[in-house]
């Protein structure tokens, strides 16, 4: 049995909504989106370290320069947890980083593949346009022959 269409959406407002929800997913929004989540959370990181831990992180630029190093996954060394709570949101935040890096390296790659198959597609369209021109052109040439051909014989009878 073949599916039932949507009844309850007009054809039109779900056309909509189908290219707003594109576009929401498409990798800008993402990308931004996830961006700010995880730097949020690298942020968090540092409050919270600066909270559970007052001696390594005896201030909150500490923490906050400790949260960025983890993050990019820099990891200078010169300031390191040393409690258990402290290596565990330290963990946390190594795995977003990383997380982030290679989101970040998916979407730019995503981003100029595309770009590379709308142009490889263009360039297609332009290719077939350029055939059609050709086929068009021989077709009138066709028909001019045609009609000499055909004023002959008028000009024969």
């Amino acid at each position: 049995m073949p599916p039932q269409p949507d009844m309850t959406t007009p054809r039109g407002t779900q056309a909509l909504l189908e290219k707003r929800a594109h576009r929401i997913a498409s990798g800008r929004f993402v990308v931004v989106g996830v961006s700010i989540a995880l730097v949020t959370v690298a942020i968090g990181a540092a409050v919270v370290m600066r909270l559970v831990d007052h001696h390594d992180f005896p201030t909150f630029g500490l923490a906050l320069w400790w949260a960025s190093e983890t993050f990019t996954t820099v990891g200078y060394g010169d300031i390191v947890p040393t409690t258990s709570v402290g290596k565990f949101i330290g963990g946390g935040v190594m795995i977003m980083g990383i997380t982030f890096l290679s989101f970040l390296t998916a979407s730019v790659t995503s981003a100029l593949i595309e770009r590379d198959r709308r142009r490889a597609e263009s360039a297609g369209q332009d290719e077939a346009a350029a055939e059609i021109a050709r086929v068009i052109a021989g077709i009138a040439r066709l028909e001019e022959r045609l009609e000499r051909l055909e004023t002959r014989l008028n000009a024969n009878d």
